[in-house]
């Protein structure tokens, strides 16, 4: 599928009028059409077609009386999200603000998908150094998703960084929190990453390489997050003058998450290392070589 196609389905899936058809479900077990949805304050307004064609009127619920709206997962989200992982945020901004404006009408309902596209869309423009307008959307975690929830407690940790970019402790204290309630992969992985940029900022080198090293080893999945770190990670090593492990870690970078920004900023400090990082990566190929004959000899001898 082309990247034209793909922004085709974007806009297809996201704008309000592909709603219709969708469901409310309310608490006394009623339904109605996820037609047209507008939110004020606490009440959710819907548009509601009479039966046999006699009309349409906009009809308003209070949002603690819906149980949850039945509606596909935001799987237009995915090329915003690509775009973020290339290092392209304006795209990605653009990719991801239909989604999120379309599904903001619905925030805080079990079902819509909000939080996922909140997220999503905080992180386009972080990126994007739109950082007043990041911040603005993090907050509304705090007020529309539940205590417990996964993406609110990334959402703490997130605003915990850009609040207090300067303040470590407090960062760290906002971190502790979100592994403390022990919420999962996906939260540890963004509180370490946050951490170790908290503790880098702040030239505590092993502080941040053992946060690093956390996500790494234990979150391989997440690709964002994974080049983020495996990043700081060779930046914390550097500055320990550990040079083997750091050009191990760039040279991983650039193999593993070719076409992203990690991987621009690997290849450009691999460059900045000169003579003494190529040496060091004929060194590794050598090692490894070596390593592989041994294999190769021991598999060839029986066992005692």
């Amino acid at each position: 599928m082309t990247m034209k196609r793909l922004f085709l389905l974007l806009a297809t899936v996201a704008l309000p009028a592909s709603l219709t058809g969708q469901e409310v479900v309310m608490k006394n077990g009623s339904r109605f059409p996820l037609k047209d949805p507008r939110r004020q304050g606490d009440m959710l307004f819907l548009a509601i077609t009479a039966p046999g064609g006699g009309g349409s009127a906009v009809v308003g619920y209070r949002v603690s009386d819906i149980e949850k709206v039945e509606m596909p997962s935001a799987s237009a989200l995915l090329p915003a999200r690509n775009l973020l992982f290339l290092g392209k945020p304006a795209e990605a901004l653009t990719a991801a603000k239909p989604a999120f404006e379309a599904i903001g009408p619905l925030r805080g309902i079990p079902g819509s998908g909000w939080e996922e596209a909140a997220l999503l869309y905080a992180a386009a423009l972080q990126s994007c150094g739109q950082i007043p307008e990041a911040v603005a959307i993090l907050d509304q975690f705090e007020v529309n998703s539940p205590k417990g929830s996964a993406a609110r407690e990334i959402a703490r940790v997130r605003l915990a960084a850009l609040k207090y970019s300067q303040e470590t402790r407090k960062v760290l204290g906002v971190v502790d929190q979100a592994l403390a309630a022990k919420l999962g992969a996906g939260v540890a992985a963004e509180a370490h990453t946050v951490a170790g940029d908290a503790l880098l900022i702040n030239k505590s080198f092993e502080e941040a390489l053992t946060r690093y090293l956390k996500v790494v080893i234990f979150c391989p999945s997440d690709r964002w997050l994974g080049a983020r770190s495996l990043l700081g990670s060779a930046k914390a090593m550097a500055s320990l003058n550990e040079k083997k492990n750091c050009v191990r870690a760039l040279r991983e970078i650039i193999n593993s998450y070719p076409g992203s920004p990690q991987a621009d900023a690997a290849t450009k400090m691999m460059a900045a290392g000169g003579n003494p990082y190529t040496l060091l990566l004929t060194e590794l190929d050598e090692d490894e070589a070596t390593a592989k004959e041994r294999l190769k000899d021991a598999s060839s001898s029986p066992p005692n």
